[in-house]
């Protein structure tokens, strides 16, 4: 999955891993195939790809969620309604947990 990709910082990803699903209205829509330390600011960065390009309204908020109580962790994508749509390969920070 690469023909679109995100990058979004969190302070504390839990249990996510690299191939976790991402999830619009709980519909996969992408998968987690990076995680890294930003040695800068020291928040953890997600990077996210999509099998297709979704138009995500800039004022969306991420957060990491669980599928169950035990269950494997993924991104959750809540779309917002600005009419701004995040680009290709966008670094962004103001993620919540």
């Amino acid at each position: 999955m690469n023909d679109f990709s995100l990058e979004s910082s969190f302070f504390d990803i839990g249990q996510l891993d690299i191939g976790s699903d991402v999830k619009i209205n709980g519909v996969k829509v992408g998968e987690v195939n990076k995680i890294y330390l930003d040695t800068e600011t020291y928040m953890a960065v997600v990077k996210t790809s999509f099998t297709k390009k979704i138009n995500i309204p800039s004022d969306s908020s991420f957060k990491i969620s669980n599928n169950g109580f035990v269950g494997s962790s993924y991104l959750e994508i809540s779309l917002g309604t600005s009419p701004i749509f995040y680009k290709n390969n966008v670094i962004f920070f103001n993620c919540f947990e």
